[in-house]
């Protein structure tokens, strides 16, 4: 593998940041039901948050990423109706992927049969609901972002939480995320289309400082999406993905696993899913639950081998599965 031109180091610092995201997904995934492992290795409950409570906002911040140039290129190589069309497509087939999914968790994973909205499906309902914003100016984004959030963090308050938490599938819900993959697109702008590393950082800082700060009235709610969440999260990963691109950049301008696993993040997530029921079906506590370290350790190892080996062979073929 050798060193790659300078004109793919942006592709292949987005790669890696999504390879270490989708590596951080599907290790969190495998540990989350297991008792003796620590509280910072799983999802904070029911207030907090913790780095496995970053990993789905990464998700939005890596489609921010990438959407504003495939969408681009796709306006001047379709024209408009037709991207609009495409990206539309893209979002309910995500919706429906991940529905399949959600369907499959209730009915062998879930304790209670209760049918929830998963990571796919919230992505796609908020690529429909930010579709008329893509192509606006930053600030516009931003406003429009801080107003969804700001609305969506009205809506959850007790007063009217219950009403709206009893349908699970109400669009209201949709305005966190929306307001995260919102604020994502700004800070791609700020990123490639501005290039202005130094706004890029101040709004970064800003936005984890200011997420600090609003813990002290409004705590870190995961599920909701609420409004401090997105800020603190949207601010984390993007400067975290600021140092992986400085990185990339400087010292690590090879292909390597992770640009591999990052190359095909919907097949791995899919996956992952599938290979989760062999540890959540069985109801030996002693083969998942109260799993011995070694007994884990084997497991974990088979897992990322069997995940990797199917990377390996789509890289092989070339093939790149996108929705």
């Amino acid at each position: 593998m050798g060193t790659v031109r300078s004109d793919t180091k942006r592709l292949i610092a987005v790669d890696r940041f999504r390879g270490i995201v989708i590596v951080l997904m599907v290790l969190a995934n495998l540990l989350s039901e297991i008792k003796w492992i620590p509280a910072w290795m799983k999802h904070a409950e029911p207030e907090g948050i913790t780095i496995v409570d970053l990993i789905a906002p990464a998700f939005f911040f890596v489609i921010a990423l990438t959407f504003p140039l495939s969408f681009g290129k796709r306006i001047k190589k379709d024209g408009k109706q037709k991207a609009y069309s495409h990206a539309l497509i893209r979002g309910f087939a995500l919706m429906g992927i991940g529905l399949f999914l959600s369907a499959g968790e209730c009915l062998f994973i879930s304790d209670d049969g209760s049918l929830n909205f998963g990571v796919l499906e919230i992505i796609g309902y908020s690529i429909i609901i930010v579709l008329p914003f893509v192509n606006t100016p930053f600030l516009v984004k931003f406003s429009t972002a801080v107003l969804f959030g700001l609305l969506h963090q009205f809506l959850i308050l007790p007063e009217f939480s219950e009403a709206i938490l009893s349908d699970k599938y109400d669009m209201a819900m949709m305005l966190g995320p929306s307001s995260l993959l919102l604020l994502s697109l700004g800070m791609s702008d700020l990123f490639f289309k501005e290039k202005k590393s130094f706004l890029y950082l101040f709004f970064s800082l800003t936005l984890i400082i200011t997420g600090i700060i609003l813990n002290i009235w409004i705590p870190f709610q995961r599920r909701l999406y609420n409004f401090n969440l997105v800020v603190i999260s949207i601010g984390i990963t993007s400067a975290a993905f600021y140092i992986v691109n400085f990185i990339s950049e400087r010292y690590w301008r090879k292909l390597d696993i992770l640009c591999k696993w990052g190359r095909n993040p919907l097949v791995i997530f899919i996956l992952h899913y599938f290979l989760l029921l062999v540890f959540l079906v069985p109801s030996a506590a002693w083969w998942y639950k109260n799993v011995s370290l070694p007994l884990l350790v084997i497991q974990t190892v088979c897992y990322l081998l069997i995940i990797h080996a199917v990377v390996i062979f789509l890289e092989k073929k070339k093939i790149i599965i996108k929705v």
